[in-house]
């Protein structure tokens, strides 16, 4: 077992953990799951079970928001975007921040670990309990328009032992540009056969790429199948991102717990030592937010357990517009 910790990077303690409850492949939405290698997926996989046992690590210390995430299946997508908004008192107005968004109403959302980005953006439910896996080597603008996608996939195929692979991802597609651009958004921003400017004008209120507001904008009729494929060519040959989309959107929920376990004396050393995980692998699923490898000086040292008459219930701030 010292050879597997020493080969691994992990502590011995890891491997004589309890096993865990086994992920079902098939209830997992991954991208493109016939191009993948079964070593990719058991990595994912493997991944996904580790961040569940941070999950409930925090759920027995936190009250965190519970699932709002509702199960349409067999409903339309651009219907089914429009549900969870109204279900989730959303205005037509841009969303500011997806990740935000998503966990305020119970999703838990997690990063991939750099070398398993390669599986893309995935998601799952596990024990009633919605989450998201995403990949952030990807620009800021594919990062929103992921989440949204891995939403729709939680929303319209939630109950399904396995997921419908032959038509999943283009509903997840069809969701996230609806949930993203409502339509009467778009028709009160949009004019009819807009040019290339103007797409990569509006792109910005609603945070999204010019190509998906350019196919957003063929899916309500603003623009024929010949006009959406000039722009294309054309968004093609000038570039559709900016500095600005490379923007990542982070957590804010793991924000807030990393500060109340400081405020208790409780570092993410500590999480790492009683998750039996490498640090850095604790900082990998937290979207790499700043990690104090140092004992504090506070009271405990950074190792204080002391039990609380209840847990904390974190609130997170709806992100609307």
């Amino acid at each position: 077992m010292g050879a597997l910790s020493a080969a691994l990077d992990y502590p011995v303690g890891f491997f004589s953990l309890p096993e865990p409850v086994e992920v079902a492949v098939g209830a997992v939405s991954f991208r493109a799951p016939g191009k993948m290698v079964a070593a990719e997926r058991a990595a994912a996989l493997g991944w996904a079970t580790l961040a569940m046992e941070f999950n409930r690590l925090l759920e027995n210390r936190f009250e965190l928001a519970a699932p709002q995430v509702p199960n349409l299946e067999r409903t339309e997508p651009e219907l089914a975007a429009e549900m969870v908004r109204a279900l989730w008192h959303i205005e037509v107005k841009p969303i500011s921040n997806m990740v935000h968004l998503v966990e305020a109403h119970g999703a838990r959302v997690f990063a991939l670990a750099p070398e398993d980005a390669g599986v893309g953006s995935f998601s799952l439910w596990h024990d009633g309990r919605p989450f998201i896996f995403l990949n952030t080597r990807t620009p800021g603008v594919q990062g929103r328009f992921d989440v949204a996608h891995e939403l729709g996939h939680l929303v319209l195929h939630s109950g399904s032992a396995e997921l419908p692979s032959s038509d999943a991802e283009e509903e997840a597609d069809a969701f996230a540009r609806a949930f993203l651009m409502p339509r009467t958004s778009v028709f009160a921003h949009m004019s009819r056969g807009a040019l290339t400017a103007h797409i990569l004008e509006g792109k910005g209120l609603w945070r999204v790429s010019a190509m998906v507001l350019a196919t957003r904008l063929r899916e309500l009729g603003l623009l024929t199948s010949e006009q959406h494929r000039v722009a294309c060519i054309q968004l093609s040959a000038c570039g559709n991102h900016t500095a600005a989309d490379q923007v990542r959107e982070d957590s804010q929920l793991l924000t807030k717990i990393l500060r109340s376990l400081r405020s208790q004396g409780i570092l993410p050393t500590d999480i790492a030592a009683e998750l039996r995980i490498p640090l850095d692998e604790l900082g990998k699923m937290m979207f790499g937010l700043t990690i104090t490898t140092a004992p504090g000086t506070g009271a405990g040292g950074g190792r204080e357990r002391s039990r609380l008459a209840g847990p904390p219930k974190l609130g997170l701030v709806t992100p609307h517009s």
